[in-house]
C-alpha cells in the first residue's frame, strides 16, 4: 500500500507537460502583459509629452503670428506718408488710425509727435520705453501691465513715423496702437488638451502676462520670487527659469499636492516671452486603468487557453508514454513476458509502442540464448552455437561477438593446458627415468670410490713405507761398503715395490676416469631435466631447481676428478723418477764403496720425492673424500628427483582427466 501512495505522488510527465507548458507559456504571458501595460503607459506618456509640447509650440506660434500681425500694423502705419505730412489735418490722420483700430480690434491708436506728445489727446509720451525705441528705428511691443491712467493690464505696439513714408528714413514721430487687453487671455483660454489642462505666458522677468486665471495675471504672479519662500513652488520655479532663458521643453512638478505636466516653448517676436501648456496627470489615469484591465483579461484568457491545451497535449503524450514506462519498468524487474502496450496513434508515441515491443521481444530473445550459451559452456560444453544471429542486432551483436570471443579463448586455453598437461606428463615420466638413472649411477660412483679410497689409503700407506725405507737407506748409506749385499737385496724390494706403487697409480688413474664419465652423464641428465622442467612451466619449476642442483654437483664431481688426476699424475711421474733412482742405485751398487758420497747424496734425494710423494698422497686421499661427500649428496638428490617425478607424473595424469570433462570439438 505504502508503495502505491509513493507511485501516487510520483509526477507523471503528462503532469509534466502540463506544469511545463504552463510555467513555459505563464512567464512570457505575464512579462507581455507588463511590458504591455508599461507600453501603453510609456506611449501614453510618449503622446502626451508630443501632444503637450506641440500644444505649446503652437500656442507660441499664435501669439507670435497675432503679435507679429500688430506690430506690421504698426510698421505699415508708420510708413503712411499722410500722417506724417503737416498739411494733413489731425482730424484727418486720427480717422485714418480709428479706421486701423476699428478693422483689428483694438482698444486705441494713437500718433506721438517727435517731442513725445500725443497729438490728439496731448498725453506726454516721451519717458515711456515705447516712445523711446520707436523714436530708435525700432518696432516695440511693450510689456503687459497696468494703465497709469485706468489702472487695467494693458500692453502697447510702436512703430517709427517715417517722414514722408519713407521706411528706414527720417523718424517724425511714432505711431502706437493699444490691442485688446485680454487677447493674450483668450488665446491661453482656447488652448485645451485635457479636462483640467491650462495656459500661461511668462515674460522675460518670469511675471505671468497672459493666464486662463486672470487673478494670477492681475497680481503680477511671478513663482520664482514666490519659490524663495514657497518651497513645493522650486520645481516650478526652475522650469520657469528655463522659460526666461528661451528654452523648450517638457516636465512635470508637484503643487498643492497635484501631480502636473508641462510643456514650454519660447514666443517669438516678443522682448523674451514664453508660453506654457500645463495639465493634470490625473486626466490620463482613467484612461491607462482601461488599458490595464484590458490587458489583465486578455492575460487570463490566454492563461486559460494555455492550460486547456497543455491538458489535451499532456493526455494525448503522457498517456502513451505513462504505458511504455511501466513496460519498461517491469522489464527492468526481469519481466520479459507481459504484453506491450498497443497505442494507436500516428505520431512519436506509437513509434514509442513498436520500440518499446520490439525492445521486450530482443531482450527476451537474446537473454534466453545468452543464458542457454553460458549453461552449456559451464556445464563444460564448448561446442555450442548462438539459435539465431540475426536477433543480436546494432549493439546487441558486440555481446554476442564477445561470447564468441570467450568461447575461443577458454577452448584454446583448455587445448593448451591439456598439451601442457601432456607434455608435463612426459617429461615426469622421461625426469623419473632420468632420475632412477642417476641414483643407480650414483650409487655405482659411490661404489667405485670406497674402491678408489681404499687403494689410494694403500698407495699411501706403500709411499709413507718407501719414505721410511729411504730414510733407513739414508742412514745406511754410512754403512753401505760393509752391507752392500744386502743393500743391493733391499734395492730389489724397493724395485719391487716402486713397480706396485706405478701400478697402483694407474688403477687410480682409470677410476678417475670412471668418475669423471659419471659426472659427464649427470651433467647431461641435469641438463636434460631442466630441460622437461622448462617445458612444463610453472609446475616444472621445482624440477628446475632439483636439475639445477644435479647439475652443480656433477660439475664439482668433475672438478675434484680432475684435482685428483692431477694429483695422481703426479704422483706416477714421482714413482717413475723413484724407480729410475732405483735402478740407478742397484746399477751403483758394486760402486757404493767408491761412491758413498755420491750414495748419500741421491739417497737424500730420494727421501726427499718420498716426502713430497707422502704429501701428494695426502692431497689424494683429501680429493678423494670430497668426491665421496659429492657423490653422497648426487645419490640422496637423484633419490629426491625420482620421487618428485612421481609425484608430477601423478599430478599430469590427473589433470588430464579433469581436462577431459571439457568438449571443445565434435567427436
Amino acid at each position: 500500500m505504502k508503495r502505491k501512495e509513493k507511485q501516487k505522488k510520483k509526477v507523471t510527465i503528462s503532469g509534466r507537460i502540463k506544469k511545463g507548458m504552463l510555467f513555459t507559456a505563464l512567464p512570457p504571458i505575464a512579462i507581455l502583459g507588463i511590458i504591455g501595460i508599461f507600453l501603453n503607459f510609456f506611449n501614453q506618456q510618449y503622446l502626451l509629452k508630443k501632444t503637450v509640447q506641440e500644444t505649446a509650440i503652437v500656442a507660441a506660434q499664435e501669439i507670435s503670428q497675432k503679435i507679429l500681425v500688430y506690430q506690421t500694423l504698426a510698421y505699415e502705419t508708420g510708413s503712411i506718408a499722410r500722417l506724417s505730412s503737416e498739411t494733413v489735418s489731425t482730424e484727418d490722420k486720427k480717422e485714418l488710425i480709428d479706421q486701423k483700430v476699428k478693422k483689428y480690434e483694438l482698444v486705441e491708436g494713437a500718433i506721438v509727435d517727435k517731442n513725445g506728445i500725443n497729438i490728439f489727446n496731448g498725453i506726454d509720451c516721451s519717458e515711456r520705453e515705447y516712445f523711446k525705441q520707436a523714436m530708435a528705428g525700432n518696432t516695440y511691443i511693450s510689456e503687459p501691465s497696468p494703465s497709469k491712467t485706468t489702472g487695467e493690464m494693458s500692453m502697447m505696439i510702436s512703430a517709427p513715423l517715417w517722414k514722408d513714408g519713407i521706411p528706414d528714413s527720417e523718424v517724425v514721430g511714432i505711431v502706437m496702437y493699444i490691442p485688446n487687453p485680454d487677447f493674450l487671455n483668450n488665446i491661453v483660454s482656447d488652448i485645451k488638451i485635457s479636462k483640467n489642462s491650462g495656459a500661461y505666458i511668462l515674460d522675460s522677468n518670469g511675471i505671468t502676462i497672459a493666464d486662463t486665471d486672470k487673478e494670477n495675471v492681475e497680481r503680477q504672479e511671478n513663482i520664482e520670487e514666490e519659490a524663495k519662500t514657497t518651497r513645493s513652488l522650486k520645481k516650478l520655479a526652475k522650469i520657469h527659469k528655463k522659460m526666461r532663458a528661451g528654452e523648450s521643453g517638457f516636465s512635470s512638478y508637484t503643487i498643492r499636492g497635484i501631480k502636473k505636466y508641462i510643456a514650454y516653448a519660447p514666443i517669438a517676436n516678443t522682448n523674451g516671452w514664453s508660453a506654457g501648456v500645463n495639465t493634470y496627470a490625473t486626466d490620463y489615469v482613467g484612461v491607462l486603468i482601461v488599458a490595464v484591465i484590458i490587458t489583465i483579461v486578455l492575460l487570463v484568457l490566454a492563461v486559460v487557453i494555455v492550460m486547456r491545451i497543455s491538458s489535451d497535449l499532456g493526455d494525448r503524450i503522457g498517456g502513451p508514454i505513462r504505458l511504455c514506462a511501466e513496460r519498461l519498468n517491469l522489464m527492468s524487474q526481469g519481466d520479459f513476458h507481459t504484453e506491450s502496450p498497443d497505442i494507436q496513434s500516428e505520431d512519436e508515441t506509437k513509434i514509442l509502442s513498436d520500440s518499446t515491443a520490439q525492445i521486450v521481444s530482443t531482450m527476451n530473445y537474446i537473454i534466453l540464448d545468452i543464458e542457454y550459451l553460458l549453461r552449456e559452456m559451464a556445464g563444460g560444453n564448448f561446442n555450442v552455437k548462438e539459435k539465431d544471429e540475426d536477433k543480436y542486432i546494432g549493439d546487441f551483436f558486440g555481446i554476442l561477438k564477445n561470447i564468441k570471443m570467450l568461447n575461443s579463448d577458454l577452448k584454446e586455453v583448455i587445448q593448451n593446458i591439456q598439451t601442457v598437461s601432456e607434455q608435463v606428463n612426459l617429461g615426469a615420466v622421461q625426469l623419473s627415468e632420468a632420475s632412477q638413472g642417476v641414483a643407480e649411477g650414483a650409487t655405482d660412483q659411490a661404489s667405485a670410490v670406497e674402491e678408489l679410497q681404499a687403494t689410494v689409503e694403500t698407495v699411501t700407506e706403500a709411499v709413507r713405507e718407501t719414505t721410511n725405507d729411504v730414510e733407513q737407506s739414508y742412514k745406511l748409506a754410512v754403512e753401505v761398503g760393509g752391507t752392500a749385499q744386502e743393500s743391493n737385496v733391499q734395492m730389489d724390494n724397493m724395485k719391487e715395490a716402486m713397480e706396485n706403487i706405478s701400478k697402483t697409480s694407474m688403477q687410480i688413474s682409470n677410476i678417475i676416469g670412471d668418475i669423471e664419465s659419471v659426472a659427464e652423464q649427470t651433467n647431461l641428465l641435469s641438463l636434460n631435466a631442466s630441460i622437461e622442467a622448462a617445458r612444463a612451466g610453472e609446475a616444472g619449476r621445482g624440477f628446475a631447481v632439483v636439475a639445477n642442483e644435479i647439475r652443480q654437483l656433477a660439475e664439482d664431481s668433475a672438478k675434484s676428478a680432475a684435482n685428483t688426476r692431477e694429483l695422481v699424475t703426479t704422483t706416477i711421474e714421482a714413482v717413475e723418477r723413484g724407480t729410475k733412482i732405483v735402478q740407478l742405485t742397484a746399477q751403483k751398487l758394486l760402486d757404493v764403496v767408491h761412491g758413498v758420497t755420491d750414495i748419500q747424496a741421491g739417497a737424500q734425494k730420494v727421501s726427499d720425492n718420498s716426502v713430497k710423494q707422502l704429501e701428494a698422497m695426502d692431497q689424494v686421499v683429501l680429493g678423494i673424500n670430497q668426491i665421496s661427500e659429492v657423490v653422497q649428496n648426487n645419490s640422496a638428490t637423484a633419490e629426491q628427483t625420482f620421487a618428485t617425478s612421481e609425484q608430477l607424473s601423478l599430478q599430469a595424469t590427473s589433470l588430464n582427466d579433469l581436462i577431459g570433462h571439457f568438449v571443445i570439438k565434435d567427436e
